[in-house]
């Protein structure tokens, strides 16, 4: 803080003062430009005593050019953070024993304030207001901020400054809250990366996805450097996707997420867990749930799935692309309108009252998968049960929800597959491997709510040697094995 000559050199013929002065001390009031803020100045010097030395009281409406001339320099987003002037008043204490006291009131209400990323905002003339109480001794520093705006921002942090330099060394937050997210814990930049560490909350992670589809596809991701050990009461990324009691460690580069090991349980279903670690130059995932068909129905994915174990395994390289594969075991399929209509199509009205019923049970779901956003392409996807057995390949597009999807469906999978097995006239009847005797090719193109549903009836007739020679005359996209990424159109 000043000492008298260098504040007064800082003042001085920059206001108008009426001065005061006795044995005891120095008043001073007045206005002056301070940083090149105009503000009223009230200034009482003590010139004994073991007290209070000191006291600097200023009061201020900062412009936004001058907020910036001061050094307040914001991340730079859109909307910005924050526009428009605020009001400050600000009292200065020092006393003896080289103790330093600040108390700062910001008005903020004049401004606009922007937190796009959260999709929150507030208009000027909206209340908004801050309080910052620091404390300043040989050896030690800290500014208690607590800072609240309408609608429902608040945060109560302490920050510790480091004595000598007057950098940042860690933030204990008390109460971070904005929407339906509320926060506690600390921030640590004492290592290597910012260490954030939460002990308690809810995190409302819908704004963010939500935000994050308005970027440019080739938007650079600016997240920093950083750790995170986390412990929630639920992680929301959806009105009907929460996962309870969670528990998250994360390590990320300055580029992309490098190490994560997340467990939690998906509301009104079973646990789940989440592990992301390097493999190589690559980085290998996994994961893992017990009631795959609860876990995606809670994490509104897909209703129309029952029980079974469910494991999505697979590795990510540099530039972003996962290649994997997906196990399911043991679940029954409902109410699912893709499939309905193909079955409905292909005739197949038995299957398709079990399914509109109680639903296909399939004992096995295997399928490798390539993902590069927002392309998911199925390769040679196959799932089998007593009634039914399909295979599928082709892309999905995530962001249109288009497909265009090819495959096989063998109706009374179990009897197909038991003819496969006689010696010698099996194989040359079925064809080969996820073949049957009676199968029917099929293709799905266009939107998920409405596809267009394509059936070769004749190779319901063919056994799967003769299917070979009818699939010469099926068009290009047909005979691909592999599908391009690309728009699912």
């Amino acid at each position: 803080m000043p000492c008298l000559g260098s504040f007064w050199a800082a003042i001085w013929g920059t206001g108008l003062f009426e001065l005061t002065l006795d044995r005891r001390g120095m008043d001073v009031k007045g206005t002056a430009t301070l940083g090149g803020v105009p503000a009223s100045l009230e200034w009482r010097e003590a010139f004994s005593g073991d007290g209070v030395l000191s006291r600097y009281h200023a009061r201020a409406t900062v412009t936004e050019a001058q907020r910036q001339a001061l050094g307040i320099v914001l991340p730079a987003t859109q909307p910005p953070l924050a526009t428009g002037d605020f009001k400050a008043d600000v009292t200065v204490v020092r006393e003896a024993g080289d103790r330093t006291t600040l108390d700062a009131r910001l008005d903020l209400s004049p401004q606009a304030l922007s937190l796009a990323a959260l999709d929150w905002y507030k208009a000027p003339g909206a209340s908004a207001s801050a309080r910052l109480l620091g404390r300043f001794t040989p050896g030690r520093a800290t500014v208690d901020v607590n800072l609240t705006a309408e609608p429902g921002l608040e945060l109560k942090v302490m920050v510790a400054l480091d004595p000598e330099t007057r950098a940042v060394r860690r933030l204990e937050v008390e109460r971070a809250a904005v929407g339906q997210t509320w926060l506690t814990g600390a921030v640590d930049l004492t290592g290597p990366v910012p260490a954030f560490l939460v002990s308690d909350g809810v995190l409302d992670l819908e704004p963010v996805l939500k935000y994050r589809k308005t970027l440019p596809k080739d938007d650079p991701d600016t997240l920093p450097a950083l750790t995170i050990d986390a412990g929630l009461r639920a992680v929301r990324m959806g009105e009907r996707r929460v996962l309870e009691r969670v528990s998250a460690s994360l390590g990320r580069t300055n580029t992309h997420w490098r190490t994560a090991l997340i467990r939690g349980t998906v509301q009104g279903g079973p646990p789940l867990s989440l592990t992301l670690g390097p493999s190589g130059e690559e980085r290998a995932f996994s994961l893992v749930t017990e009631d795959g068909g609860a876990a995606l129905r809670g994490l509104d994915v897909i209703d129309s799935l029952g029980g079974g174990a469910l494991r999505v395994e697979g590795v990510i390289d540099d530039a972003g692309l996962a290649r994997g594969r997906i196990d399911m075991t043991d679940f029954r399929l409902t109410q699912a309108p893709v499939l309905a209509r193909l079955l409905s199509v292909a005739g197949l009205t038995g299957i398709l009252d079990a399914l509109a019923g109680p639903g296909i049970g399939f004992s096995v779901l295997r399928a490798p998968f390539v993902y590069k956003d927002p392309d998911l392409v199925l390769k040679d996807a196959r799932a089998y049960g007593m009634a039914l057995g399909l295979s599928a390949r082709g892309t999905i597009n995530l962001e249109t929800d288009t497909l265009a999807l090819e495959g096989t469906l063998a109706p009374a999978y179990a009897i197909n597959r038991l003819v496969g097995q006689i010696p010698l006239v099996g194989q040359a009847l079925v064809g080969g491997e996820g073949e049957g005797l009676i199968g029917v090719t099929y293709s799905v193109n266009g939107t998920l709510d409405d596809p267009r549903v394509g059936v070769n009836p004749l190779s319901a007739l063919t056994p799967g040697f003769l299917r070979g020679i009818f699939g010469l005359f099926e068009g290009p996209a047909q005979q691909t094995a592999e599908p391009p990424l690309g728009g699912g159109q």
